[in-house]
């Protein structure tokens, strides 16, 4: 119960339940012993790589230890700088719409007759600057005012669904970036994680065998 402006107000807190803790130790741990289970690798090796699984090992650890040092760097940095790149909706969310305004004009379009269709059929293709959706734009608007006055409305109409559809692309663009260096981390930092606990599982299964 707290006070707000002389009257008792009853509130309820949730606390989400953890039983393993936070993640963030977790990925502290993860580095720091994958740190030095990379530098274990060079020791156990005694500096001496005479056999194609220890190239192998040395080549892994290593392709691990500096994409993790990566890794630790960009999620600290990318977290930052999307929400500087925030523009209202998530990107994914906007590559949802993009598709749909998409999807709506070129469904339009194949309504048309095939006069007013190349009219419009500019719009079907997404502008690569402002300018040229401008310019794009007032092309379009004029050349149906010329043509066909009566479907001035329908012209303003895609005119406005391919200016949002392109805004969309424009202002979500550097989300995309930050989005897709993580996601290249992930591709290369992951495979080569697993190939790696593969390979040491191997060697040791040879020495024991053997």
């Amino acid at each position: 119960m707290i006070d707000v402006a002389g009257k008792r107000v009853q509130f309820v807190q949730l606390a989400k339940n953890e039983p393993f803790g936070r993640l963030e130790p977790w990925l502290e741990m993860h580095m720091g012993v994958g740190v030095v289970a990379c530098l274990g690798v060079i020791l156990h090796a005694d500096f001496a790589l005479r056999h194609p699984i220890g190239w192998t090992l040395f080549a892994g650890s290593m392709i691990v230890l500096l994409t993790g040092l990566l890794g630790a760097v960009l999620y600290r940095i990318v977290p930052l700088r999307l929400a500087k790149a925030d523009a209202g909706i998530p990107y994914e969310e906007a590559g949802v719409a993009r598709e749909n305004f998409q999807l709506c004009i070129d469904g339009i379009l194949k309504t048309l007759d095939e006069r007013l269709r190349a009219d419009l059929a500019p719009l079907a293709t997404p502008s690569k600057t402002p300018k040229e959706l401008a310019d794009r734009s007032a092309a379009v608007t004029a050349a149906i005012a010329k043509s066909s006055p009566q479907s001035a409305d329908l012209a303003r109409d895609l005119v406005v669904m391919a200016g949002s559809r392109d805004n969309l692309l424009w202002s979500t663009a550097a989300a995309r970036r930050c989005d897709f260096w993580l996601r290249l981390w992930r591709w290369i930092h992951v495979p080569v994680s697993a190939a790696l606990f593969f390979v040491i599982a191997l060697h040791v299964f040879v020495v024991l065998w053997y």
